[in-house]
């Protein structure tokens, strides 16, 4: 009974991220129509002038792109969990880092205290580091095979 266990438990693991893949999906082109439509609206908004965007807008905007940049990321790293059956720590680490760097783009400076930035920079660094020695590993790994 316990050698059918196992193979039951992957196959109800495997339709969970797939109907995980499936969600992020469907949340990707939402996003995306979203996005698209909140652009349309800026060009077209007659603040300040019709056809400029102000900065502020451009901030909102580009911290959409990074989120959708990060939806699409985790789409890459559940497909390949699914294909190889191991969890792939440098893909992880890299939407880890992008969704820190979208945090700090779209950071209002004037509204943050230094302890808030110092901790976001060590964890920049310690997620450099991270994804430095499992490249590293994945690159010793490589060359043994």
């Amino acid at each position: 009974m316990d050698q059918n266990f196992l193979p039951k438990l992957k196959k109800t693991a495997t339709v969970f991220l797939y109907v995980m893949l499936f969600v992020i999906l469907a949340s990707l082109a939402l996003g995306s129509m979203h996005l698209i439509t909140i652009v349309i609206e800026k060009i077209l908004s007659p603040d300040p002038y019709i056809g400029l965007l102000n900065v502020m807008d451009l901030m909102d905007i580009f911290s959409m792109v990074l989120t959708i940049g990060v939806g699409y990321e985790l789409f890459k790293s559940i497909s390949i969990i699914i294909k190889s059956d191991i969890i792939p720590a440098s893909p992880i680490i890299k939407i880890g880092t992008i969704a820190v760097a979208n945090k700090i783009i779209t950071l209002d400076i004037k509204n943050i205290d230094s302890y808030k930035m110092i901790a976001l920079g060590i964890l920049i660094i310690c997620m450099a580091i991270g994804y430095y020695f499992f490249n590293k590993s994945d690159q010793e790994t490589r060359n043994q095979i």
